[in-house]
């Protein structure tokens, strides 16, 4: 149950963060405006359309999200990274990564169990790297694997 808890928790705090806070009418097209993620997600390319990041307290959090054929998908990472190096994902580990899908009411979420992100550059102001990692549904118990990922980042 507290996991449950602690994962839902996370994963509202990377959709809040993957939300775009520009209310100027658009409707989010290519507004990569703190950077760039992209990965191969279960074999199939994936490019952020819409990427939020922030780091405070050495928290990082990066989500990035793209609409393919009308669903939503979405990569979150968050966790404690105080500099460059790699780190491995899962809940005991303090760093999580999720990839979601989804439309209307019926999304689908899948948390990393295995894995990894580098991070290769991190400054004040900006963050680069890469990550991977094979993420579970624990509903369904199918799997996802997020390959070849990479993130350019600004806060």
């Amino acid at each position: 149950m507290a996991k449950n808890l602690l994962l839902g928790s996370i994963l509202c705090l990377c959709m809040l963060l993957a939300c775009d806070d520009d209310d100027n009418g658009s409707n989010g097209g290519n507004n990569n405006s703190n950077g760039t993620m992209q990965a191969t997600v279960a074999g199939n390319a994936w490019n952020a359309t819409t990427v939020q990041a922030t780091r405070a307290n050495g928290v990082l959090a990066l989500a990035g999200a793209q609409i393919v054929g009308g669903e939503n998908q979405q990569i979150n990472i968050s966790g404690l990274v105080n500099g460059t190096g790699t780190f491995n994902f899962g809940i005991t580990a303090g760093l999580t990564a999720t990839f979601g899908r989804g439309s209307g009411t019926s999304v689908e979420t899948f948390a990393a169990l295995s894995g990894n992100l580098t991070v290769t550059e991190l400054t004040d102001n900006s963050a680069k790297g890469s990550f991977a990692y094979t993420a579970t549904n624990p509903q369904t118990q199918q799997s996802v694997t997020v390959a070849d990922g990479s993130f350019d980042v600004t806060f």
